[in-house]
């Protein structure tokens, strides 16, 4: 892909360097190779710039750059930009609706016809699973839960009774549970031993938080959600 069609479809500008150089695939600083574009978004990261074998690589807005050997992509986020790069080049496989024998689904819950449902997966009563979900092995998903659309729940989760996931999200890793009448809007995602406690509704439209690391816990304090610091 042309750079310059890849700055567009990340949102990024390129400041210098040539706009129809070739980029097939992108990756970490320490890892990318000639024809790859890679990322900055942590500071302590700066001195890999020097070693980078990255043809191109997305800056902030005020990150200096001493190389002129390498492409810079100007953009107000780099790490969702890069992130928009990987999805790309490496595209999520299309779901392919499937419910394996081993899964127990409710007779009262509402499963869209597009949805993958894999091994030991459990899901309670009046729980509604929308369009294009995919959820792997060994998930409980409790009663009066609803997944919105094109979410992905990975191995190993539990979202427990009255929670609701918007459209578009990621939980993944091992030890993550979502308590009781958590809400969760679209297009957020979860890391590995998270614990979202009762009530508490993290909401990615306001921009409070774009995803939770790990060994992160949310609580509620008067009604109203704690976030818990987070760093890019």
């Amino acid at each position: 892909m042309k750079l310059s069609t890849l700055a567009e479809k990340t949102f990024a500008v390129i400041e210098q360097g040539d706009a129809d150089l070739e980029i097939k695939s992108a990756a970490g600083l320490d890892i990318a190779e000639n024809g790859e574009i890679t990322f900055l978004a942590n500071p302590k990261y700066t001195p890999q710039i020097k070693q980078t074998r990255a043809s191109a690589i997305f800056l902030n807005e005020t990150e200096t750059i001493e190389r002129r050997d390498i492409v810079v992509l100007r953009t107000k986020d780099p790490y969702l930009a890069y992130t928009r790069a990987l999805r790309i080049f490496h595209p999520k496989p299309k779901t392919i609706a499937f419910v394996h024998s081993t899964a127990v689904i409710h007779e009262t819950a509402i499963i869209a016809q597009d949805v993958e449902i894999n091994a030991s997966v459990f899901i309670g009563k009046n729980c509604v699973i929308e369009n294009n979900v995919r959820i792997f092995p060994n998930v409980t998903v409790y009663d009066n839960v609803r997944i919105g659309k094109n979410s992905v729940i990975h191995s190993g989760v539990a979202i427990r009774e009255n929670c609701e996931l918007g459209a578009n999200c990621i939980v993944h890793g091992k030890r993550v549970i979502l308590a009781g009448q958590v809400g969760i809007a679209g297009h957020l995602r979860v890391g590995d031993d998270v614990v979202l406690r009762r009530k508490a509704q993290p909401v990615t439209m306001s921009k409070m938080v774009k995803s939770f690391p790990a060994f992160q816990r949310l609580t509620t304090e008067n009604g109203c959600a704690r976030l818990p610091r987070f760093v890019d």
